[in-house]
């Protein structure tokens, strides 16, 4: 999910308006990995990504990332 996030930026279609990509996990009904809200997406990582369920909790990820 990272790298889709660096090769969406790297092939210039972020826009920054309403962008954005998530992925299903398998396995875990209701799962969600997501890149946190304004975190750019150059700078994506694996460890960066939240988990959210269907409803927007999260569940995994840290609060701010670094």
């Amino acid at each position: 999910m990272a790298a889709a996030y660096r090769l969406v930026s790297l092939f210039n279609m972020d826009d920054l308006i309403s962008t954005h990509l998530s992925a299903h996990l398998p396995g875990e009904e209701h799962r969600f990995l997501l890149n946190p809200y304004g975190w750019c997406w150059t700078r994506s990582r694996p460890r960066a990504l939240w988990s959210s369920t269907q409803k927007g909790m999260r569940s995994r990820g840290r609060t701010y990332p670094r």
